[in-house]
């Protein structure tokens, strides 16, 4: 997994470059800080291990859209939202 300051934050900012290939059935997920930061009542942070262990890694095989409603309910519940909107 590659990081590092997010695009557009600092002028001229150097940026390491890698190459990935991906096989049919890969799945590349790109995502902001706020899946990682968000932080609950007792202002603890859900952080990358959390994302990656108990939420990207049960839905690597889905479809895109399914993906991404569950990284969002898997957030929102951790912070507290109950609804869904």
């Amino acid at each position: 997994m590659a990081s590092g300051l997010p695009l557009g934050i600092v002028e001229e900012q150097q940026f390491e470059t890698h190459q990935l290939d991906l096989q049919c059935g890969d799945t590349l997920v790109l995502y902001t800080d706020g899946v990682t930061e968000a932080a609950n009542k007792k202002l603890q942070q859900s952080g990358v291990n959390k994302f990656t262990q108990n939420v990207f890694l049960g839905t690597s095989r889905q479809r895109a859209d399914t993906m991404k409603e569950c990284i969002m309910k898997d957030v929102r519940g951790f912070i507290g939202i109950t609804n869904d909107r």
